[in-house]
């Protein structure tokens, strides 16, 4: 598994990029424009709506192989792909209260993500965004 931690500034965002050159393995599941989209939407999101922009409170990014993961999925999506897990250290909240980005301001980044994954969940207890490509 491979883990990154950052600070929540916007500042971090510019390290997605150097970050997509660490793993070309995975740009065999998606192009780099996807994934980049991706980490931006779910890094951007943690650092602004979980974590508020407190730069003492870190984002951390781990990804590995679908069956090296050590985070509870579903068996039908380890294989042949990749998870991403995007720790906060905000308040929670449910992906499913989220509304959709043509109802009301705000969802863009969750429709993202849920549009170009295999599967999404955050789970509150653990403040902890997953997703698989």
């Amino acid at each position: 598994m491979r883990r990154v931690e950052w600070t929540s500034t916007l500042d971090s965002l510019g390290l997605i990029e150097p970050l997509l050159l660490e793993m070309p393995e995975v740009h065999a599941v998606m192009s780099a424009v996807e994934l980049r989209l991706l980490l931006s939407e779910a890094v951007t999101n943690a650092i602004q709506h979980a974590n508020q922009l407190q730069e003492q409170k870190k984002v951390i990014i781990e990804w590995c192989r679908g069956e090296e993961a050590p985070w509870q999925v579903e068996e039908q999506f380890r294989l042949n792909s990749w998870v991403f897990s995007i720790q906060d250290e905000g308040d929670g909240f449910e992906m499913e209260e989220v509304p959709e980005p043509c109802e009301m301001p705000g969802g863009r980044g969750v429709f993202i993500l849920k549009s170009l994954t295999k599967f999404v969940c955050y789970r509150n207890e653990e403040r902890r965004l997953i997703f698989i490509i």
